[in-house]
């Protein structure tokens, strides 16, 4: 009896879960969902940085970035990403690493994802601030509250 009982359980859970899945994507927001479902490659979603990021011109490094999503159904989903100059167009521009989100009944979802950001012009990068440090070195900066879009160039599934 106890496993009848058990299997129909399951078996309703699995369906349920199914149902949902079928409903396209679930994300979270400040009210957050009950499930993710995953990302459309080649989706975006408009962002706004929550960190900023300062690069010299002499460097080859990059910097990590966090940005929150700001629309949708991901709406409050942490995105971060590796920065990296390029100083012949005075952009920032960035590979994507991770999407974490927090669901309602609490639970953490972290996906690695892969893409990269958008300015408002609609190219990659963000155009950077060009200034001087004490030493007269030249950076390149992004500010935190910079508006930006967020491109997902893979799917990402549970």
């Amino acid at each position: 009896m106890k496993k009848i009982l058990i299997s129909s359980l399951v078996s309703l859970l699995i369906i349920s879960c199914s149902s949902q899945a079928q409903q396209g994507i679930h994300n979270v927001s400040n009210s957050p969902s009950q499930i993710f479902n995953g990302i459309i490659a080649g989706s975006s979603m408009s962002g706004v940085t929550k960190t900023g990021v300062d690069l010299s011109e002499d460097t080859s490094n990059t910097d990590p970035l966090l940005i929150i999503v700001t629309d949708g159904q991901n709406k409050g989903c942490f995105v971060s990403s590796q920065m990296r100059l390029d100083v012949n167009s005075n952009r920032i521009g960035g590979t994507l690493q991770s999407m974490s989100c927090v669901l309602k009944n609490q639970s953490v979802v972290d996906k690695r994802v892969h893409g990269y950001v958008v300015d408002n012009d609609g190219k990659a990068g963000v155009i950077a601030t060009v200034g001087h440090n004490k030493s007269g070195k030249k950076f390149f900066s992004i500010n935190a509250g910079t508006k930006l879009t967020i491109v997902f160039t893979d799917a990402v599934t549970n």
